[in-house]
């Protein structure tokens, strides 16, 4: 997970939103609970409002998965 971590700072530093939006999905998939909402929310989110229509339909099932670990 640092490695992840370290690579979402690149990309917020950079100014991505599609890298930034695949860090934080990839994230979600080994974080917890609401950390992993959380991450997946916002990745969602950035890649709605870049207009990376195809990313946010690629991070939607991972939205979904979280979200139903919470129960």
């Amino acid at each position: 997970m640092t490695l992840h971590k370290e690579e979402e700072r690149i990309w917020r530093e950079l100014g991505d939103p599609a890298g930034l939006a695949r860090s934080l999905a990839n994230q979600a998939t080994l974080a917890h609970a609401e950390e992993a909402v959380r991450l997946a929310e916002e990745a969602y989110r950035l890649a709605s409002d870049h207009g990376l229509t195809g990313l946010a339909e690629q991070i939607r099932p991972i939205l979904n998965s979280v979200r139903s670990r919470l129960g």
